[in-house]
């Protein structure tokens, strides 16, 4: 991509799976990072991420329950990419666990 992620328009950085598992992992930790709650923070992604996608044609879903980080990703990659290969459970926790570690992280 050729820039700072942080600079990148949100759309771009969701239009593929491993950068949508990035962006979420990275905007829930600022967001915890910020005083909010687990439930909170996946509240506030979704409704945000849901209103960005919605200005490009495309629908999120709002979850009606509280949520994990990995449920949040499991619903956000059903529903974005549900005609790539699946991809697996274990999977989406090791990539979840990269950018945690990463970014030094707790999960």
């Amino acid at each position: 991509m050729g820039g700072p992620i942080d600079e990148l328009p949100a759309d771009l950085l969701l239009s593929t799976a491993d950068a949508a598992v990035l962006l979420i992992v990275e905007q829930f930790y600022i967001l915890r990072e910020q005083g909010m709650t687990d439930e909170a923070a996946i509240k506030t992604l979704n409704e945000a991420q849901a209103a960005t996608l919605s200005l490009v044609g495309q629908n999120l879903p709002l979850i009606g329950h509280p949520a994990t980080l990995f449920e949040y990703v499991r619903h956000f990659m059903d529903s974005q990419f549900p005609h790539d290969d699946h991809i697996s459970n274990a999977s989406l926790r090791d990539a979840i666990e990269i950018v945690t570690n990463h970014y030094h992280r707790k999960l």
